[in-house]
C-alpha cells in the first residue's frame, strides 16, 4: 500500500506547468500522466479496500482538479484538449 501511495504522491508532485518552449506535446504528456495516476488510484483503492482511512478519495479529488487544470491550460495554449476530455474520472474509482 505504501508503494502505491508514494507513487501517487510523486506523480502529483511532478505535475508542473510546462516551461517556455516546452509546450509541444503538452496534451499527450498530460493524458499519459493522468491515465497513469488513474491506474495508481485504482491500485491504491484495491489495496485499501475495507480500511478505515481510505486515501483514495483524497487522490481522486486531486486527479479531477489536475485534469480540469490541464484542460484549461491546453485551451489557453491553443492546444486541442479533446484527448483530456475523453478521460473518464468519477467516484467509481474509489469503490
Amino acid at each position: 500500500m505504501k508503494s502505491a501511495m508514494i507513487a501517487i504522491s510523486v506523480f502529483f508532485a511532478s505535475m508542473t506547468v510546462a516551461q517556455a518552449g516546452e509546450y509541444s506535446g503538452l496534451v499527450q504528456r498530460q493524458v499519459r500522466q493522468i491515465t497513469e495516476q488513474k491506474a495508481l488510484i485504482q491500485q491504491l483503492n484495491h489495496e485499501q479496500n475495507g480500511e478505515k482511512e481510505n486515501l483514495c478519495g483524497y487522490f481522486l479529488e486531486n486527479l479531477i482538479e489536475q485534469k480540469n487544470s490541464a484542460v484549461k491550460l491546453a485551451a489557453t495554449l491553443g492546444e486541442d484538449p479533446s484527448e483530456l476530455l475523453q478521460i473518464e474520472i468519477d467516484s467509481n474509482l474509489c469503490r
